[in-house]
């Protein structure tokens, strides 16, 4: 019976190892636009991604001049273990997420919080002075670091 209880005890200590190993890292994309063109924009860059200030894995999107290029975020170009990290995430759910930034700044606000179909937490900011919009697209795990949770 020892024995058994100890293969099991075993057994649960490594499913539980595997599945801490599988799960989401804190991860955040930001996404910054600036002068676009009324048919898009010429610059656009998706970088690699890095570690920032507050120890979140994070991808940066700049659109930037105006020009003919769609300012999308692109999951297909992202390494796999990043996009892993918005586990239920496409790109039409960003391309909604991206809808609902430009609604809210047509209604006047310049900045705001909000969490999308209980996937993501989004914070962004209109830049009035350069008409820049930025936006912030934290994951669960980012979002609880600071103190959102949902």
């Amino acid at each position: 019976m020892k024995s058994l209880l100890k293969k099991l005890t075993v057994a649960i200590a490594l499913l539980a190892v595997n599945a801490c190993a599988f799960a989401a890292s804190p991860a955040v994309i930001r996404m910054y636009r600036e002068n676009g063109g009324l048919f898009g924009y010429r610059t656009i860059y998706q970088g690699n991604t890095f570690i920032n200030n507050d120890g979140l894995e994070q991808v940066n999107i700049s659109c930037m001049e105006p020009g003919r290029q769609r300012c999308k975020l692109r999951l297909s170009v992202m390494p796999d273990d990043f996009a892993s990290n918005f586990p239920g995430m496409s790109e039409a759910d960003f391309e909604l997420i991206d809808e609902k930034v430009k609604e809210s700044i047509n209604e006047t606000t310049l900045s705001g919080k909000f969490i999308f179909n209980s996937l993501c937490l989004v914070a962004w900011t209109y830049h009035e002075d350069r008409g820049a919009i930025e936006y912030l697209i934290y994951n669960r795990e980012a979002a609880a670091k600071i103190g959102v949770v949902f």
